[in-house]
């Protein structure tokens, strides 16, 4: 990732903020539609024996990071002001998470965890705090599986610990800036493998 894809990591985390806004409102806008999602609620299939097997793998990366091979990778912003900084967590020579540290946004942190298994997106995972916290319930969390072929098996959306639904066209949006989001993180770790 240059610094100029860097410093654009911070308008989409807005527009994340953004997106959560809208929905709240009740905006309809209606961007195009997500193809992996395939336009309709019905595509989701969160109980479905394919999102018990991704969540399932989803656990097991989770529970092997500590033994994985942390790889650091800081990148500062073009003027200077932002860093951004990544971990990639190797499983061997796969690339099986990354986590992205966004820079703070006043009082507001933000993590993003990215699931990979043999470099395609299994999952992602959100959570935004306020006044420094980072105990308890997050005020935002998102956290989404997809299929092997990049379909949307579960979207789940809380704010304040509560279940927040996100209309479909919103969800889309958000999906395919996640999935954006999920590919610069897995190229800039894996074109770094060594920080």
């Amino acid at each position: 990732m240059t610094a100029n894809r860097a410093a654009g990591a911070c308008p989409i985390m807005v527009g994340l903020a953004l997106v959560v806004a809208l929905s709240s409102c009740g905006s309809r806008t209606h961007p195009a539609t997500d193809s992996a999602v395939a336009g309709s609620t019905d595509a989701l299939a969160p109980g479905s024996e394919l999102a018990t097997k991704v969540r399932a793998r989803e656990q097991d990366i989770l529970a092997a990071l500590p033994l994985a091979r942390r790889v650091p990778r800081i990148i500062r912003s073009s003027d200077g002001r932002h860093v951004f900084e990544f971990e990639g967590y190797f499983s061997g020579r796969e690339l099986v998470c990354v986590k992205a540290l966004p820079p703070p946004q006043g009082d507001t942190t933000s993590v993003d965890q990215y699931f990979f298994e043999r470099g395609r997106l299994l999952s992602f995972e959100h959570e935004m705090r306020s006044r420094g916290g980072t105990d308890g319930v997050p005020e935002l969390a998102v956290h989404a599986l997809f299929s092997p072929g990049g379909a949307t098996l579960d979207f789940e959306m809380r704010v304040n610990g509560e279940p927040h639904p996100l209309p479909p066209p919103e969800r889309e949006a958000l999906l395919r800036m996640t999935r954006r989001m999920a590919k610069e993180a897995y190229d800039e770790v894996q074109n770094h493998p060594n920080g």
